[in-house]
């Protein structure tokens, strides 16, 4: 076990650049295409975050605050994604929270600054379930109307309710863990079920560029 979770370590944050590039190729090719580009932005932004906090990692700085721009630039993105494949009534909707969601959170931390050290409950959740509820519309869209993008969906749906609830516990249990509560490994086991669904994420995003994405050749979506 410990060796595959070595493995996967070492090669995930590669696997998240490959798919970058190959994400940009099509939009690239496609170029009208505004959900895959949409999208290509999503990942990009997101490789570049990770990307930056293990470097900074590396250095043993900390890197913590990139969480919350993970979150925000997660949440922005998926909302004019899912925007974009949505009904006009479903779109009204997706305007609505992406304006409450940013206003809620500007808010909490001009009252809050101090959390933003800190993995911090409300905006987890805040930023992540309207997300979810983007893909569960999109998914449901989809069984009277095939739609585009399901693998990459199914596998997000997947990826962030367990990431929300590898979130959630670091966020819940942060105080346990400074008073040595808990221990190095079960901190560690917690932080290894993040990265190995995160990797399964970048595989299903792969499996969607290459069994549909890498077919396209002029959509307008």
């Amino acid at each position: 076990m410990k060796v595959l979770l070595g493995l996967v370590d070492s090669i995930w944050e590669l696997l998240m650049l490959i798919n970058v590039l190959l994400y940009l190729y099509s939009a690239y090719n496609i170029k009208k295409l505004r959900s895959l580009n949409i999208l290509t932005i999503y990942l990009a932004l997101i490789c570049t975050n990770q990307l930056v906090s293990s470097y900074l990692s590396s250095l043993g700085e900390n890197n913590l605050f990139l969480f919350h721009v993970y979150l925000i630039i997660q949440f922005v993105c998926l909302s004019f994604f899912y925007k974009s494949l949505f009904t006009e009534k479903q779109k009204h909707v997706v305007n609505i929270l992406l304006v409450l969601v940013l206003i809620t959170l500007l808010a909490y931390y001009l009252i809050w600054p101090e959390d933003f050290a800190y993995f911090n409950l409300p905006e987890i959740l805040i930023a992540t379930i309207p997300v979810l509820a983007y893909i569960m519309m999109h998914l449901y869209n989809s069984l009277s109307n095939k739609g585009d993008y399901l693998y990459f969906s199914g596998g997000l749906l997947v990826y962030l309710s367990i990431s929300s609830l590898v979130f959630l516990l670091y966020a819940l249990l942060v105080d346990d863990v400074d008073n040595k509560i808990l221990s190095k490994e079960t901190t560690s086991n917690i932080s290894d079920i993040n990265v190995v669904s995160y990797f399964l994420l970048q595989i299903v995003i792969f499996i969607e560029w290459k069994i549909n994405i890498s077919k396209w050749k002029a959509k307008k979506v």
